[in-house]
């Protein structure tokens, strides 16, 4: 029963992983044509701005645009990932005080060790046979 339950896990996860990496490469193919069509849009204005000005001042407005869009994306990126990380942070300390309080209630100890209580044999005798059961069955 436990090794049914495992390998339908393990099925799903193997389907999520595949509908992960088609999404990414559907991603990567629209971002390709999204790098086509930027270069050839650049490449327009910049011959549309040669017929009303000389092509050397055309190009240096042109890479101007670009450079200022470029400097407005990478400032935007930098916020969102200072956000992230911060974020990122918070979780992982309330992670940290989750697996703590699991630790105590299993245990009778903290993760540094202090305490008084010996784990119960119930304790050891399910994760011994949660082990077991597991071994047994990812070995298959």
């Amino acid at each position: 029963m436990l090794s049914n339950i495992i390998g339908a896990v393990l099925q799903a996860k193997a389907a999520e992983i595949k509908r992960k990496a088609t999404g990414a490469v559907v991603q990567m193919a629209a971002f390709g044509l999204f790098g086509v069509s930027l270069i050839f849009g650049i490449v327009s204005g910049f011959l549309w701005l040669a017929g009303k000005m000389d092509p050397w001042l055309a190009a240096l407005a042109i890479a101007i645009v670009v450079l200022i869009a470029a400097i407005v994306l990478m400032l935007i990126g930098r916020m969102i990932m200072q956000q992230k990380s911060k974020r990122d942070r918070e979780q992982t300390a309330r992670a940290l005080g989750e697996s703590n309080a699991i630790v105590q209630a299993l245990t009778g100890t903290n993760m540094d060790g202090k305490g008084t209580n010996n784990p119960s044999l119930e304790l050891i005798a399910a994760a011994l046979a949660t082990g077991i059961i597991l071994g047994r069955s990812l070995g298959r």
